[in-house]
Protein backbone atom coordinates (compact mmCIF):
# COMPACT_ATOMS: atom_id res chain seq x y z
CA UNK A 1 0.00 0.00 0.00
CA UNK A 2 1.81 3.36 -1.10
CA UNK A 3 1.61 6.43 1.04
CA UNK A 4 2.92 9.75 0.39
CA UNK A 5 4.51 10.82 4.10
CA UNK A 6 5.48 14.14 4.07
CA UNK A 7 8.93 14.37 5.75
CA UNK A 8 10.71 17.38 7.38
CA UNK A 9 14.13 17.90 6.05
CA UNK A 10 16.15 20.85 7.74
CA UNK A 11 12.86 22.76 7.79
CA UNK A 12 11.84 21.85 4.25
CA UNK A 13 8.61 19.39 3.83
CA UNK A 14 8.84 17.19 1.07
CA UNK A 15 6.43 13.89 0.09
CA UNK A 16 8.02 10.35 -0.34
CA UNK A 17 5.92 7.75 -0.95
CA UNK A 18 6.05 4.88 1.38
CA UNK A 19 5.38 1.11 0.62
CA UNK A 20 3.34 0.47 3.66
CA UNK A 21 2.37 -3.04 4.44
CA UNK A 22 -1.61 -3.80 4.82
CA UNK A 23 -1.26 -6.08 7.86
CA UNK A 24 0.60 -5.35 11.23
CA UNK A 25 4.01 -6.85 10.68
CA UNK A 26 3.72 -7.45 14.69
CA UNK A 27 -0.14 -8.70 15.30
CA UNK A 28 -0.78 -9.47 11.78
CA UNK A 29 -4.14 -8.01 11.78
CA UNK A 30 -5.32 -5.84 8.08
CA UNK A 31 -4.75 -2.08 9.11
CA UNK A 32 -4.44 1.31 8.36
CA UNK A 33 -1.69 2.92 10.68
CA UNK A 34 -1.19 5.92 12.42
CA UNK A 35 1.77 7.90 10.88
CA UNK A 36 4.17 9.21 13.89
CA UNK A 37 6.94 10.32 12.98
CA UNK A 38 9.20 10.59 9.94
CA UNK A 39 12.91 11.82 9.77
CA UNK A 40 15.76 11.51 7.64
CA UNK A 41 19.39 11.84 9.08
CA UNK A 42 22.41 12.01 7.35
CA UNK A 43 24.57 8.49 6.85
CA UNK A 44 27.39 8.79 9.66
CA UNK A 45 29.54 6.38 6.73
CA UNK A 46 27.70 7.12 3.05
CA UNK A 47 26.41 10.98 3.43
CA UNK A 48 23.76 9.47 2.04
CA UNK A 49 20.09 10.67 3.28
CA UNK A 50 18.19 8.11 5.00
CA UNK A 51 14.72 7.96 5.74
CA UNK A 52 12.99 6.16 9.27
CA UNK A 53 9.14 6.10 9.34
CA UNK A 54 7.16 5.18 12.45
CA UNK A 55 3.52 3.86 12.02
CA UNK A 56 1.59 2.82 15.20
CA UNK A 57 -0.89 -0.25 14.66
CA UNK A 58 -4.58 1.05 15.02
CA UNK A 59 -4.81 -2.73 16.46
CA UNK A 60 -2.20 -3.85 18.81
CA UNK A 61 -1.00 -0.10 19.59
CA UNK A 62 2.34 -1.52 19.09
CA UNK A 63 5.02 0.27 16.39
CA UNK A 64 6.97 -0.26 13.93
CA UNK A 65 9.72 1.22 11.24
CA UNK A 66 10.72 1.52 7.92
CA UNK A 67 13.88 2.45 6.90
CA UNK A 68 14.89 3.74 3.90
CA UNK A 69 18.63 3.97 2.68
CA UNK A 70 19.34 5.28 -0.83
CA UNK A 71 22.20 2.97 -1.33
CA UNK A 72 19.43 -0.35 -0.54
CA UNK A 73 15.62 -1.51 -0.27
CA UNK A 74 13.64 -0.80 2.56
CA UNK A 75 13.97 -2.58 5.71
CA UNK A 76 10.66 -2.98 8.07
CA UNK A 77 11.43 -3.41 11.79
CA UNK A 78 10.51 -5.66 13.55
CA UNK A 79 10.20 -8.21 11.49
CA UNK A 80 7.66 -10.81 13.67
CA UNK A 81 6.89 -14.47 11.53
CA UNK A 82 3.58 -15.67 11.78
CA UNK A 83 3.27 -19.20 12.96
CA UNK A 84 1.33 -21.44 10.09
CA UNK A 85 0.59 -24.34 11.26
CA UNK A 86 -3.07 -25.99 13.09
CA UNK A 87 -4.04 -25.31 16.35
CA UNK A 88 -4.37 -28.79 16.58
CA UNK A 89 -0.59 -29.00 15.72
CA UNK A 90 0.21 -26.07 18.67
CA UNK A 91 -1.20 -27.96 21.16
CA UNK A 92 -1.18 -31.43 20.76
CA UNK A 93 2.88 -31.17 19.75
CA UNK A 94 4.29 -27.52 22.01
CA UNK A 95 7.74 -28.13 21.60
CA UNK A 96 7.83 -28.90 17.90
CA UNK A 97 5.57 -26.03 17.45
CA UNK A 98 8.44 -23.66 19.32
CA UNK A 99 11.46 -24.89 17.69
CA UNK A 100 9.40 -24.23 14.37
CA UNK A 101 8.19 -20.93 15.07
CA UNK A 102 11.66 -20.01 16.31
CA UNK A 103 13.03 -21.02 12.83
CA UNK A 104 10.05 -19.04 10.75
CA UNK A 105 11.51 -16.06 13.10
CA UNK A 106 15.28 -16.57 11.63
CA UNK A 107 14.59 -16.92 8.41
CA UNK A 108 12.17 -13.72 8.62
CA UNK A 109 15.51 -12.09 9.82
CA UNK A 110 17.16 -13.65 6.71
CA UNK A 111 19.59 -15.86 9.01
CA UNK A 112 19.27 -18.72 6.87
CA UNK A 113 21.56 -21.20 8.26
CA UNK A 114 20.58 -20.97 11.28
CA UNK A 115 16.88 -21.36 10.26
CA UNK A 116 17.52 -24.79 8.37
CA UNK A 117 18.84 -26.22 11.09
CA UNK A 118 15.69 -24.88 12.65
CA UNK A 119 13.60 -26.68 10.91
CA UNK A 120 16.05 -30.05 10.52
CA UNK A 121 15.33 -29.92 14.53
CA UNK A 122 11.01 -29.35 14.55
CA UNK A 123 11.30 -32.48 11.82
CA UNK A 124 13.04 -34.55 14.72
CA UNK A 125 10.63 -33.57 17.49
CA UNK A 126 7.77 -33.98 15.84
CA UNK A 127 8.27 -37.74 14.44
CA UNK A 128 9.69 -38.18 17.89
CA UNK A 129 6.78 -36.80 19.56
CA UNK A 130 4.37 -38.48 17.31
CA UNK A 131 5.65 -41.58 17.66
CA UNK A 132 6.39 -41.76 21.51
CA UNK A 133 2.27 -40.94 22.17
CA UNK A 134 1.61 -44.02 20.01
CA UNK A 135 4.65 -46.10 20.87
CA UNK A 136 4.61 -45.04 24.60
CA UNK A 137 6.66 -48.35 25.48
CA UNK A 138 9.18 -47.88 23.44
CA UNK A 139 9.61 -43.91 24.72
CA UNK A 140 13.43 -44.60 25.67
CA UNK A 141 14.65 -46.17 22.39
CA UNK A 142 12.35 -43.72 20.14
CA UNK A 143 14.55 -40.65 21.58
CA UNK A 144 18.02 -42.02 21.89
CA UNK A 145 17.84 -43.66 18.39
CA UNK A 146 18.63 -41.72 14.96
CA UNK A 147 16.30 -39.52 13.27
CA UNK A 148 16.31 -42.36 10.38
CA UNK A 149 15.66 -45.36 12.28
CA UNK A 150 12.56 -43.35 14.09
CA UNK A 151 11.04 -42.50 10.61
CA UNK A 152 11.48 -46.42 9.62
CA UNK A 153 9.09 -47.19 12.25
CA UNK A 154 6.53 -44.90 10.98
CA UNK A 155 3.78 -47.20 9.56
CA UNK A 156 1.78 -45.14 7.13
CA UNK A 157 3.58 -44.51 3.72
CA UNK A 158 2.37 -40.84 3.60
CA UNK A 159 3.59 -39.67 6.81
CA UNK A 160 7.17 -41.47 6.61
CA UNK A 161 7.29 -40.64 3.03
CA UNK A 162 6.92 -36.89 4.14
CA UNK A 163 8.81 -37.46 7.36
CA UNK A 164 11.67 -38.91 5.11
CA UNK A 165 11.42 -35.70 2.55
CA UNK A 166 11.53 -33.03 5.02
CA UNK A 167 14.66 -34.54 6.86
CA UNK A 168 16.64 -34.83 3.68
CA UNK A 169 15.73 -31.55 3.01
CA UNK A 170 16.27 -30.41 6.43
CA UNK A 171 19.44 -32.14 6.43
CA UNK A 172 21.43 -30.18 3.88
CA UNK A 173 21.37 -27.36 5.78
CA UNK A 174 23.03 -29.21 8.74
CA UNK A 175 25.69 -30.65 6.87
CA UNK A 176 28.46 -28.94 4.36
CA UNK A 177 27.37 -30.96 1.12
CA UNK A 178 24.06 -29.95 -0.36
CA UNK A 179 22.44 -33.38 -1.87
CA UNK A 180 19.39 -31.66 -2.94
CA UNK A 181 20.42 -28.18 -4.91
CA UNK A 182 17.22 -27.94 -6.65
CA UNK A 183 15.25 -27.49 -3.51
CA UNK A 184 14.90 -24.93 -1.10
CA UNK A 185 13.97 -23.75 2.38
CA UNK A 186 10.56 -23.40 1.28
CA UNK A 187 10.18 -26.69 -0.47
CA UNK A 188 11.35 -28.15 3.05
CA UNK A 189 8.55 -26.10 4.76
CA UNK A 190 6.02 -27.19 2.78
CA UNK A 191 6.71 -30.61 3.22
CA UNK A 192 7.10 -30.23 7.13
CA UNK A 193 3.72 -28.47 7.40
CA UNK A 194 2.53 -31.43 4.69
CA UNK A 195 4.01 -33.78 7.64
CA UNK A 196 2.35 -32.05 10.59
CA UNK A 197 -1.35 -31.87 8.84
CA UNK A 198 -0.90 -35.60 8.20
CA UNK A 199 -0.25 -36.62 11.60
CA UNK A 200 -2.72 -34.44 12.69
CA UNK A 201 -5.57 -35.91 10.17
CA UNK A 202 -4.51 -39.47 11.62
CA UNK A 203 -4.85 -38.68 15.14
CA UNK A 204 -8.18 -36.91 14.18
CA UNK A 205 -9.14 -40.54 12.34
CA UNK A 206 -8.02 -42.27 15.49
CA UNK A 207 -10.48 -39.93 17.77
CA UNK A 208 -13.45 -40.57 15.15
CA UNK A 209 -12.42 -44.08 15.57
CA UNK A 210 -12.73 -44.53 19.15
CA UNK A 211 -15.51 -42.31 19.41
CA UNK A 212 -17.65 -44.53 16.88
CA UNK A 213 -16.41 -47.77 18.58
CA UNK A 214 -17.84 -46.15 22.38
CA UNK A 215 -20.81 -45.49 20.51
CA UNK A 216 -21.32 -48.29 18.27
CA UNK A 217 -24.55 -49.85 20.09
CA UNK A 218 -26.29 -46.75 20.51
Amino acid sequence: MIREIPVNNMGIFSNYEIDVPTNCPICGVAFDPKLISATIAEGVHTMSNNLTVTFQCTNCDHFFHIDRNEDGPDHIFPVIAKLDLLNDITHAYPVFAEIYRQSLQAQAENLYHIAGMGYRKAVEQLVKDYLTQKFPEKSDAIKSESLGDSIKRITLPSIQALAKASTWLGNDYVHLVNKHPDYDMEEMKKFIRALAASINQENTLQEAMKFIADHHST
